[in-house]
């Protein structure tokens, strides 16, 4: 696991200094080795840090936009081939001095890294792309996908986004209030026609599984002065859609959706009413969709929620700030579930078994939940009591072990877990 952030004061420089910081993990975010500074810029601005992995060598990748001397922000890069324990040195992508490079976004598939960010200079706006082809060691020529000239509503500068699949890689963006998409099915060596999904919308995000695309925005809802969450769909790799669809319906402002699929699993979250985090889903390919959940539900200011997904799991993450005594207090919130409780206790065994903890310790605490797993294997709806038994011994096993064995933190991630799968239950 690896988490990079920035940070403007609190690594030991002076207010102004602005840093990139990564940590590492190798037991699951357990525990998390030293920090590493990526970027220090003083008085200029270190921002907006992404990292990706890739699936296939364990690579890491960040990305981060720094502010050079005459007040023009680049896209930086460095690598890691050992973990995280080294990076290799920092590497200009945007190349344009003179211009303003912000909002990237980079994507690893396979070997391939892809990276797409805007770009504004002489009145233009660009919408930039570049790839590379063998694991982030060289890059190619930067691809101008889209350039016009700045309207008012590109003053939002809402992020781009990019897919891939395969051979096949998406680009998504805003201009002017439009959602413009372009395909490429040569690893983003070439792109295809532009495509107008939508008029007068912001923030898309793009994904992919096989062939199918999934597009999804914020757009106006039906409701004067609403904002709701469209959908359209591509079983062709991009090249037609399906009649856009609302998936938020709420009469409220939705907005600022985000998408992760999965396995054919489709996972749609969003902001409602500037206030909770929404989440809905499918497992259908998205012909229906379930009921939305509302996922933080409490009385701060809830924003900027980032979505993953798994074959099995789904995991979310979000912004929640609180007013009180004449003082903002901002947290981060996590909540994490699953398909299925059969897949949930699957997970949760995965998740003991990459501890590091002895064998025997394993072995005990894996045998409640492979007991619980026979009975919600059987089909039998009359066991599920004896399921929720099973459950509770194991969290008793787990709070007898915790500090005799266990950390306080193991412990509580087996116990967050445990209780996710009581609730789906309804223990």
């Amino acid at each position: 696991m690896y988490v990079v952030w920035d940070d403007n004061d609190s690594f030991g420089g002076d207010i102004g200094t602005h840093h990139i910081l990564f940590r590492a993990s190798n037991d699951g975010g357990n525990t998390f080795g030293a920090t590493i500074e990526l970027a220090i810029e003083h008085v200029l601005i270190s921002s907006d840090p992404q990292l990706q992995v890739s699936p296939i060598t364990g690579d890491v990748f960040a990305v981060w936009i720094s502010r050079s001397e005459q007040g023009f922000e680049e896209i930086s890069y460095r690598s890691s081939s050992d973990g995280g324990l080294t990076f290799n040195s920092t590497v200009n992508l945007s190349e344009s001095p003179n211009n303003h490079s912000f909002n990237p976004v980079l994507l690893v598939s396979g070997s391939h890294l892809y990276l797409i960010w805007d770009e504004e200079g002489d009145g233009d706006r660009n919408v930039s792309f570049r790839t590379s082809n063998d694991s982030g060691i060289s890059f190619e020529p930067i691809t101008i996908l889209d350039s016009d000239p700045i309207c008012d509503l590109d003053r939002i500068f809402s992020r781009p986004d990019i897919a891939a699949s395969g051979s096949n890689v998406y680009a998504i963006w805003d201009f002017c209030g439009e959602v413009r998409f372009m395909a490429s099915d040569d690893n983003g060596e070439s792109f295809g026609s532009k495509l107008t999904l939508a008029g007068a919308n912001a923030f898309p995000q793009v994904d992919s599984s096989d062939k199918s695309v999934y597009a999804i925005w914020q757009g106006p809802g039906l409701i004067s002065r609403s904002s709701e969450v469209f959908l359209r769909i591509s079983s062709d790799n991009g090249n037609t859609f399906d009649t856009a669809q609302i998936l938020s319906d709420t009469g409220n402002q939705a907005v600022a959706p985000v998408i992760d699929v999965a396995d054919g699993n489709i996972f749609i979250s969003w902001v409602d009413a500037f206030s909770d985090i929404f989440l809905t889903l499918s497992n259908d390919s998205g012909e229906t969709f379930d009921p939305t959940m509302n996922i933080s539900d409490d009385n701060g200011v809830s924003l900027r929620p980032v979505l993953a997904a798994s074959d099995k799991m789904v995991f979310i993450a979000w912004l929640n700030s609180t007013y009180a005594n004449d003082d903002y207090t901002s947290d981060v919130f996590f909540r994490s579930g699953s398909l299925q409780p059969i897949d949930a206790i699957e997970g949760l065994l995965e998740q003991i078994n990459s501890l590091d903890i002895s064998k025997g310790l394993k072995a005990s605490l894996s045998a409640p939940l492979n007991k619980a797993l026979a009975l919600l294997n059987d089909d039998n709806p009359d066991n599920d009591d004896a399921v929720c038994s099973k459950l509770d011994k194991f969290i008793h096993q787990v709070n007898i072990k915790e500090g005799k064995g266990l950390t306080s933190e193991q412990a509580q991630a087996l116990l967050d877990a445990a209780n996710g799968i009581k609730e789906a239950l309804a223990c």
